[in-house]
């Protein structure tokens, strides 16, 4: 009986050790995530000033 208690009682501290590997990894997941929103966000406001750059030096240049 008490051997089957010693398995389970490992079997529960390997899964609760899994979980928190796990949490750690979710964690450093959105910690990527968040830095890639901020790039994508500047890469955005580059593509937008360059778009805003050649339509205006298109329209005085007089373009057509």
């Amino acid at each position: 009986m008490s051997d089957e208690i010693v398995k389970i009682r490992d079997k529960v501290h390997e899964h609760s050790s899994r979980i928190a590997v796990n949490e750690t990894n979710i964690k450093n997941i959105q910690t990527d995530v968040s830095g890639l929103e901020e790039n994508a966000k500047k890469v955005v406001w580059i593509v937008i000033t360059f778009v805003v750059v050649g339509v205006l030096t298109f329209v005085f240049k007089g373009g057509f």
